[in-house]
């Protein structure tokens, strides 16, 4: 078989650059021009994914195969000849990136993301000091770069009436924007004496609330832009986010003390005993869309979800790393989580198991949003990326078995090059210039990034034990010429 060897040369070459670069030497005094290019896609294969084949033959058809670029004579010549393998819909990598460099993509972390009640369009605020407005269904960018803050971008919120976007930054200030032309509105809101690290629209698109590290939560007249009378509201260390209730009767802020304090909005005044998760951080917190439940993330990996009325709280448990951001669906039937473990978790609201993982994201998930009626999600993330996720089908894919291909990819992970299993069973290699770009059956697109979506063929995925049930044994055909 031709393909081994592509193997028998990787793994001669492998331990061994100067045979590499031998190689390559010999590949470039072939004259023959069909042979030559078979030759050099035969180079190509092998330097490419070498780690991946080295470890296994298996891997010339599970990994390489299946990823090497649709226009190279070692796809066009031996992939028909296969079945059961996995389909990359992707260019060469190298094309996907170029492709990607003339997008209007965040270039440094992403902390915070925001859906408008219409499920039309998503706002985002990044460490590289813009907010950028995207469209909910497309993923495709509605406005320049929204660039007046000089600091990173930490909470973004969107106006009920979908009109205005409010940005909290590590400026200490707060900006407003018009949702619909992507201009600035008014003067920055000044009055913060630290980084602001949340902001929140009542509902009457009135007043603004604000959290920030000098400890105090204020509310700011939209019309106006001035401090509203009630307030300063003061937390026990960093105001790290605030939430409103549905009724805009109280105003509560999770600080980084692990405290959760509620106060009346007209006055200003306790509306309850503060609640104390742990003694670190709170990221975050959320309403329930009746008012009685608040849902927190902290430091300590854990969803806990409060009674308002009595204090008393339950523990979800999922993650494994600190919880970053929590949202209520806005019918109040799911709780949605992101996490510092690089994964976004659904959780039903009233039996407080879970529903889902959702796996694709690189670095930790900073923010989550419910998109309208809860089929989506959208998250974003230290790996510079805003994802949307589709929840129906990923709760199919969910219960389906073990054995199912679909079900296989939705729970893989990379590490270190590496899809894995559930059970850390190593699935294919993917090269490093695919990593940001992967799309895994449950998401249905990152924003503003040119995307590889990765599913199994319809004969199924022949990997592990049985890769061998990929190869039709069909003699292929070798690009020859007949005369020279």
């Amino acid at each position: 078989m031709p393909l081994k060897c592509l193997n028998l040369l990787c793994l001669r070459c492998v331990h061994d650059p100067l045979r590499l670069q031998g190689s390559t030497h010999l590949v470039l005094q072939v004259q023959l021009p069909e042979l030559s290019r078979f030759l050099r896609d035969g180079h190509s294969f092998v330097t490419t994914f070498h780690e991946a084949i080295a470890l296994s033959a298996a891997h010339i058809y599970v990994s390489a195969l299946p990823l090497s670029p649709k226009e190279s004579l070692i796809y066009k010549t031996f992939f028909p000849l296969c079945t059961g393998l996995v389909s990359f819909d992707a260019l060469d990598a190298v094309q996907v990136r170029d492709t990607d460099d003339e997008r209007p993509v965040h270039d440094r972390w992403v902390r915070s993301v925001a859906v408008s009640l219409d499920g039309t369009f998503i706002a985002s605020g990044s460490g590289d000091c813009s907010v950028r407005i995207w469209d909910a269904s497309t993923g495709d960018i509605k406005h320049q770069t929204l660039c007046e803050h000089a600091g990173p971008v930490t909470s973004v919120a969107i106006s009920s009436d979908c009109r205005l976007i409010a940005s909290g930054s590590q400026d200490n200030t707060i900006r407003l924007w018009d949702a619909q032309t992507g201009a600035v509105v008014g003067e920055p809101l000044r009055a913060h004496t630290g980084p602001v690290n949340a902001v929140a629209f009542m509902h009457n698109v009135q007043w603004i609330v604000s959290g920030s590290d000098d400890r105090t939560v204020r509310i700011w007249s939209v019309a106006t832009a001035e401090l509203s009378d009630v307030g300063p509201l003061l937390c026990n260390a960093a105001a790290n986010a605030v939430a409103i209730a549905p009724n805009e009767l109280v105003i509560a802020a999770g600080d980084s003390m692990g405290w959760i304090h509620f106060w009346h909005a007209e006055s200003g005044s306790p509306a309850r005993e503060s609640f104390q998760a742990n003694t670190s951080d709170i990221y975050s917190i959320a309403f329930s869309s009746d008012g009685t439940r608040v849902v927190s993330g902290t430091m300590d990996s854990a969803v806990r979800v409060w009674d308002v009325g009595t204090g008393q709280t339950l523990s979800l448990q999922g993650h494994t790393d600190s919880v970053r951001s929590v949202a209520f669906s806005n019918d109040g039937q799911f709780i949605a989580s992101g996490s510092e473990d690089k994964t976004v978790r659904v959780w039903d609201a009233a039996t407080r198991m879970p529903i889902l993982a959702l796996r694709g994201h690189t670095d930790s998930v900073t923010s989550v949003a419910f998109i309208s009626n809860g089929q989506s999600i959208a998250s974003c993330s230290d790996d510079t990326t805003i994802r949307v996720w589709n929840v129906n089908a990923a709760k199919s894919i969910s219960s389906a078995s073990d054995s199912d291909p679909f079900a296989a990819l939705a729970c893989a992970v990379i590490e270190n090059g590496w899809l894995k299993g559930s059970s850390g069973k190593l699935l294919l290699w993917v090269p490093p210039d695919y990593h940001p770009y992967l799309l895994f059956p449950t998401c249905k697109m990152i924003l503003g990034r040119r995307s590889i979506p990765i599913t199994p063929s319809d004969d199924g995925w022949y990997c592990g034990e049985n890769w061998t049930s990929c190869w039709r044994k069909i003699e292929p055909r070798i690009p020859t010429r007949t005369t020279y």
